[in-house]
């Protein structure tokens, strides 16, 4: 395979050129010769997608066997492609809603939700996710239906705790826009509507239910296409879809007797924590769309980005589709070698964990990469005066996504409170940004300081990773 274990930086230098390429793409002077040149890289993308990334022998996977690439072709379709078609037809079937709302187009308040819901889903999900945290990851011998009653017996709780949160996006955006009430309370309705439908798929996400995953999205997707102007009908009818995969747990709730399940209270400051932990950290891969927004009023070149930003959102799907499963194997791993056997196989486990975790990252970071030339480059050729908006959104999110998912390791390995201030620093950078640069200039400076960010980030995560002495703690990290 392309990536094995020596093929790490390899990795890198695919995606130091393929980045490379993503920059040049204004300054080609005959765009048709960038129709070939895409069709390579998204093959090239595609065929790494597809590459089986499990080295580990067949007898330590499980039910987690090794699937044939036809096995990985159809998870992928099913958990990329309502994704990817929601981000195409989003700005397709925004030309065709001319409503007002309080005197405010509802189009706006529908950009504004759009671009508020990806990290408002951050937040309000991380709470439901401690609260099912010690019944994952899962193994052979877990009972979804405990992780199912468990999330129902959590989730009235975590609803009340989490909806506030809310009032972290509509209280600048009503600063910054000045809506009536009518429009302000359409917004808080529509984030409130997104709050539930992301924490109704936490079931779904951790049991890996790619069907009941593509068809909640897939009729989000549909009812956006047909009656965009219908503002509550995606979230809400894909909320239902979910809602009725866990219609046993739910009716566990209101019957008596055996079957009878207890609401399950969360700590209140324990929850906000965990909000305030998840707005920074998804604020690295989602705050500048939020606040393009806020500066622009609205007015900016909605496909153009929706579409620059399909790249990573595809690759940052993928990690946690085909890539994230072998990190929770590994360590699963850790952990019995931990409780069971010798250091001798505490330490070869240790190291297949932080090799594995090296390749996930760098085999994510080229895998964008590629898509993000290739991609980039259709979008160049279709809207040619727009090449440093793409280019500038590309560049800026792949830089996001890789800081993002560092983030992530080092909020998991115990290091919260430095991934939370990497956070806290991008936004205040991106903040400062919008406010006093136009649009490609804030660009510029996110790029800088994003690549600044993934430099700490990855000092930050070698040195949480490579230590030997991490090992002692595992039983603290994986726990919630």
């Amino acid at each position: 395979m392309l990536l094995t274990r020596p093929g790490v930086l390899f990795a890198g230098l695919i995606s130091l050129c393929a980045l490379a390429a993503t920059a040049a793409l204004p300054a080609v002077p005959d765009t048709a010769i960038l129709i070939p040149f895409a069709v390579l890289a998204i093959a090239w993308a595609v065929g790494l997608m597809l590459t089986d990334p499990d080295n580990r022998p067949a007898e330590r996977l499980g039910r987690h066997r090794r699937q044939g690439r036809l096995g990985a072709a159809r998870e992928l379709l099913l958990h990329l492609a309502p994704v990817g078609l929601l981000m195409v037809i989003y700005p397709i079937a925004a030309q065709r809603i001319d409503t007002t709302v309080g005197g405010t187009p509802l189009l706006t308040i529908l950009l504004a939700s759009s671009v508020t819901v990806p990290w408002l889903s951050q937040s309000a999900c991380l709470p439901l996710y401690r609260a099912v945290g010690d019944l994952l990851p899962l193994t052979d011998t877990s009972d979804t239906a405990q992780i199912e009653r468990r999330m129902v017996a959590a989730w009235p709780s975590t609803v009340l705790l989490t909806a506030p949160s809310v009032l972290l996006f509509a209280v600048p955006l009503q600063l910054v826009f000045g809506w009536s009430m009518q429009a302000l309370g359409v917004y808080i309705v529509l984030a409130l509507l997104h709050l539930l439908f992301a924490q109704s798929v936490v079931l779904t996400n951790v049991a890996r239910r790619r069907g009941l995953w593509a068809l909640s999205w897939l009729a989000y997707a549909v009812a956006i296409f047909v009656v965009p102007s219908w503002w509550a009908l995606p979230a809400t009818l894909a909320t239902l879809i979910q809602m009725w995969s866990l219609r046993h747990g739910i009716a566990a709730l209101f019957t008596r007797g055996a079957q009878h399940l207890s609401p399950m209270a969360l700590d209140p400051k324990t929850t906000w924590f965990d909000i305030i932990r998840g707005f920074l950290l998804g604020s690295v891969l989602w705050a500048d769309k939020l606040l393009l927004f806020a500066a622009t009023a609205g007015a900016f070149a909605v496909d153009v980005v929706y579409l620059a930003m399909l790249p990573v959102v595809l690759a940052y799907n993928y990690y946690f589709v085909r890539l994230a499963p072998g990190f929770d194997r590994d360590v699963l791993a850790v952990r019995h070698a931990l409780e069971h056997e010798r250091f001798s196989a505490l330490t070869r486990a240790s190291n297949h964990l932080v090799g594995g975790t090296k390749e996930a990252l760098m085999r994510t970071g080229a895998v964008a990469a590629l898509l993000n030339a290739g991609i980039g480059a259709l979008i160049v050729v279709a809207f040619p005066t727009s090449a440093a908006l793409v280019v500038g959104v590309a560049l800026a999110s792949w830089l996001f996504m890789a800081a993002t998912l560092l983030g992530y390791k080092l909020d998991y390995v115990g290091r919260t409170q430095t991934a939370m201030a990497y956070g806290a620093a991008h936004l205040a950078l991106a903040v400062l940004a919008f406010a006093f640069l136009p649009v490609i200039a804030a660009y510029v400076v996110l790029i800088v300081g994003g690549v600044v960010l993934v430099a700490a980030a990855a000092r930050s995560t070698y040195d949480s990773w490579s230590s030997p002495a991490y090992t002692l703690f595992w039983r603290h990290a994986t726990s919630w």
